[in-house]
């Protein structure tokens, strides 16, 4: 007993006082007994023609062995009133399982043509679209969307039968497709009908294109309770490829976006560089010139902030390269030490200027500390660790130290399977330390809370160091001392 005419039958048997009990799978056959005689229906076909034949018998074999079947089968049955109660409630379900995938065919066929709102169907994988147009045809579908039932259709992601799913979609027009995004591989095919019925078919061969040669086991289920899971199922995932092409269409524009200001960003550095040049080089000879010592002073500000520009300038054209993974390096065999010192004796001046003494703790096998390295480019961090040291000792502090350690270290990379030696660098200072709200964002583009820097040093420090297949980090210094210390390792010459 599955609908409302079932009931309405039942109901009128239980009117006239008969009990009775619902039995899922009962005998293909009738039969009735009582405690004298046995009767046993018997239907069969002869000649395309529908009859039966009727067994009576008084035999107690016959009798006491059905009276058992019997007994059996009304244990097993539910109240009718509940089952009734159950299907006007929607909360009962039926399940039946079809084996032979000729007669899945059939009966998928037979569900769909008797649909009367909506057909949803979840397809086990790209290449299931053409099983379906094969074998069961999406015309059926197609027919059914035109007569308003709404039938929608999600496709897993196969990029690489793009066109031909596109041609399909193009065929169909009343049919409402879409990709479902996901790296998910499915072997079971779902068909929700009415929110009341649904199809599991188990496919057991994806590469088939032939229906039957594929399909498994299929399970038919009819209640809405079950029905209604899977369509919560179904409009999650078609709700996600929404979400997904409105991300991706998203991220199209960002993408769009950022190349814009990429483009703008590189232009605008180029454009900047092309006046300064020249700015540097006659605020130079005019400085040699003029006599007045006033002049002279305003040169040297105009020099200085010229200066900057072209650092800034600079700055953003390697942010760019950066980002465009077109930092090129010239690498060549170089000793540490050295490019350390020709650095410490361009900052000499402005060290002195703010009472800062230089020290270095070097190994004494000097010669051995060898790395292969972009000369320019590690000079440039190098320089930008002094450079910010000596920018965060105070003016007013009596006395700045700067303190450069080199040290052979063994690579802290778990993921070597032989640990490499590592040439360390650090750059100590007893300044005004990190800013503990910095700190953690540290190495990334614009981290400052400085008016005497854009933050642009340490993110393109941290990406040379990295490119020559080193690392960089920082700390605050330990132990009740100020300052802070910037580190860099590099690989040994092997």
């Amino acid at each position: 007993m599955n609908n409302k005419e079932d009931i309405d039958l039942v109901r009128s048997y239980i009117d006239k006082g008969i009990e009775i009990r619902h039995v899922k799978d009962l005998l293909t056959n009738s039969f009735s007994l009582s405690d004298k005689a046995f009767l046993f229906t018997i239907e069969k076909v002869e000649k395309g023609i529908w009859g039966h034949s009727v067994l009576i018998s008084n035999d107690k074999s016959y009798i006491n062995q059905y009276d058992d079947l019997f007994e059996n089968l009304w244990k097993k049955g539910i109240d009718i009133e509940d089952r009734i109660k159950a299907i006007e409630k929607g909360h009962y379900i039926n399940v039946d399982l079809i084996p032979n995938s000729t007669e899945s065919l059939k009966f998928s066929r037979g569900l769909l043509n008797n649909a009367l709102s909506e057909v949803l169907v979840i397809l086990s994988s790209a290449t299931a679209i053409f099983r379906v147009e094969n074998n069961i045809g999406f015309e059926i579908f197609n027919d059914l969307a035109s007569n308003g039932i709404k039938v929608k259709i999600l496709i897993p992601l196969g990029e690489e039968l793009d066109f031909k799913i596109n041609h399909l979609k193009s065929k169909y027009t009343k049919i409402e497709f879409r990709n479902l995004h996901t790296t998910l591989k499915s072997l079971i095919g779902i068909i929700v009908i009415d929110r009341e019925k649904v199809l599991l078919v188990e496919i057991k061969d994806e590469t088939s294109i032939r229906y039957i040669d594929s399909m498994g086991l299929t399970i038919s289920l009819e209640g809405k309770s079950a029905a209604l899971s899977y369509f919560s199922i179904f409009d999650s995932l078609w709700k996600q490829t929404e979400i997904y092409d409105e991300i991706k269409k998203a991220y199209g524009k960002i993408q769009t976006h950022n190349k814009m200001q990429k483009e703008f960003i590189n232009t605008a550095a180029h454009e900047l560089r092309t006046p300064i040049q020249p700015i540097i080089g006659i605020t130079a000879i005019l400085n040699n010139e003029i006599q007045s010592k006033r002049h002279k002073e305003f040169l040297e500000i105009l020099l200085r902030n010229v200066r900057r520009l072209k650092s800034l300038s600079e700055d953003i054209l390697d942010v760019t390269k950066i980002e465009g993974n077109s930092l090129i390096l010239n690498k060549e065999p170089f000793t540490i030490m050295k490019i350390i010192i020709e650095i410490i004796e361009n900052y000499k001046n402005e060290a002195t200027i703010k009472n800062i003494k230089f020290k270095c703790l070097f190994p004494e096998d000097n010669n051995d500390f060898v790395v292969y390295v972009d000369k320019t480019r590690i000079s440039q961090v190098i320089s930008n660790l002094i450079s910010n040291s000596i920018k965060f000792i105070s003016d007013e502090k009596e006395k700045g130290t700067i303190t450069i350690i080199v040290e052979k270290r063994k690579s802290s990379d778990t993921s070597d399977i032989d640990s490499k030696d590592m040439v360390v660098v650090m750059v100590k200072d007893n300044g005004t330390g990190i800013d503990k709200q910095i700190l953690p964002n540290l190495f990334t583009k614009f981290a400052s809370k400085s008016f005497q820097g854009t933050g642009l040093g340490l993110f393109i420090s941290k990406s040379i160091v990295e490119s020559h297949g080193g690392k960089m980090w920082a700390e605050n210094n330990e132990d009740g001392e100020k300052g802070a210390t910037f580190g860099f390792s590099l690989p040994f010459v092997s």
